[in-house]
């Protein structure tokens, strides 16, 4: 998985492993410790009730994500849009890693 931010934007990319296990109820998450200080960010599954959403934590941030939500991204396929919501002014999506896809297609 890797996080890419810019400005009011935030892009989660999971790879199908990363989906895999999202699907199965386990969180995804990544830290980049420097020194000794770590920023950290996550994926979690939240019941269907919830929405996507991005919420910050102390060092770093979390993505909530329903199932039906992870369900479309996998039924999406090799696209390269993922899905998509607007928090705020923030643009924030999640997509499939298709690069790893192809690699693995190959």
């Amino acid at each position: 998985m890797n996080l890419r931010i810019s400005e009011n934007s935030f892009r989660f990319r999971i790879t199908p492993e990363d989906l895999d296990a999202l699907l199965r109820g386990h969180d995804v998450d990544q830290r980049v410790c420097i020194g000794t200080h770590c920023f950290s960010y996550r994926i979690s599954p939240v019941s269907p009730e919830r929405h996507m959403t991005l919420e910050m934590a102390v060092a770093g941030f979390c993505l909530f994500v329903p199932r039906a939500t992870l369900e479309e991204l996998r039924d999406l396929g090799r696209s390269k849009e993922g899905v998509s919501i607007t928090q705020g002014d923030v643009d924030i999506s999640l997509q499939l890693d298709i690069k790893t896809q192809m690699r693995k297609a190959a």
